[in-house]
């Protein structure tokens, strides 16, 4: 693995301030975590209420605590296509064109199918996004 101080070009200093602005800010986010992860399973509950109170889809309401009032909205809309309207896209467009468009998750094959039935079919490439990981470096090491 490449080290910040063994870079040779001409952007080595933009790298070493890009990756000590990233590591600052990596701390914060990861910090924040906790409270985001709170934060989404009290919004969670919060829905559940008003699946509870059984609200129309286009219904709003709100609910009160001491300090702070929640409004909760309609539910939005989703459009989806139905077998039928699929078959229809599907002459249209071709085979080869219509395989681009109609994506078939693995978790809806596994679900359907089972894991063995999805991993039989599957193929996998190191094609996504690579992780990113901040270190802080002690203070001798970045002397």
């Amino acid at each position: 693995m490449a080290k910040g101080n063994n870079i040779v070009s001409i952007d080595a200093a933009r790298r070493r301030a890009v990756c000590d602005r990233y590591g600052k800010l990596d701390d914060l986010v990861r910090a924040f975590g906790p409270t985001k992860t709170e934060h989404a399973a009290l919004y969670k509950e919060m829905q559940g209420w008003a699946d509870a109170d059984k609200l129309a889809a286009e219904e709003t309401t709100s609910y009160e605590g001491s300090e702070y009032r929640v409004h909760v909205g309609m539910r939005a809309e989703e459009g989806q296509f139905s077998v039928p309207a699929k078959k229809s896209i599907w002459k249209l467009l071709k085979t080869s064109k219509s395989w681009k468009l109609f994506a078939i998750t693995q978790k809806a094959v596994s679900a359907e199918l089972g894991e063995e039935v999805m991993t039989a079919h599957l193929t996998r490439a190191r094609t996504g996004s690579r992780k990113i990981t901040a270190v802080a470096i002690a203070p001798a090491e970045a002397a």
